[in-house]
């Protein structure tokens, strides 16, 4: 009867290893971090509505350097995250020009206007294509996004950082 017990005993300690390693595996997974948007969809079009907005408030606002800090896709909302601008700046300047800085290096150059892009909105005109800039601008202090989820693409986000 003792020999029978050893059987069993071994398969219990076989289980509880195992049970602690499932457990201490998914305690132990490197969990990807994704940005969080900066402000709700509903803050940053309320906070832009308080302000009478032209092509020279646009161009002022808009002067200086621009940290990429969020992307959401509308065609995927659930895996929209994007990861791959995390390391993007933009800069504009007063000559109507800008440098798109990946990694600190300048990898795109543009020249830039501010026109109407639906209704009362204004968006870039650029003579490059840079995709992290398509859409309307929405500007609310230091909160920038370039909303292109209203003709299905993706929504850009930036922090003024100077």
């Amino acid at each position: 009867m003792g020999n029978a017990k050893k059987p069993l005993l071994n398969m219990k300690k076989i289980f509880i290893g195992f049970i602690s390693l499932v457990i201490l595996s998914l305690f132990s997974c490197d969990k990807e971090e994704y940005p969080e948007r900066p402000i709700s969809e509903l803050e940053i079009w309320n906070c832009y509505s308080q302000s009478v907005w032209d092509n020279n408030k646009i161009n002022n606002e808009l002067i200086g350097k621009w940290q990429w800090v969020y992307s959401i896709n509308y065609w995927n909302p659930d895996k929209g995250w994007n990861t791959e601008n995390e390391n993007t700046m933009i800069e504009f300047f007063n000559d109507s020009t800008l440098n798109l800085i990946v990694n600190n290096e300048i990898i795109n150059t543009a020249k830039w206007t501010i026109a109407i892009k639906d209704v009362q909105l204004y968006g870039l005109v650029l003579d490059v294509s840079i995709s992290q800039l398509y859409g309307r601008i929405i500007i609310c202090e230091d909160i920038l996004e370039f909303n292109n989820s209203y003709i299905d693409g993706s929504d850009n986000y930036f922090i003024k950082i100077k």
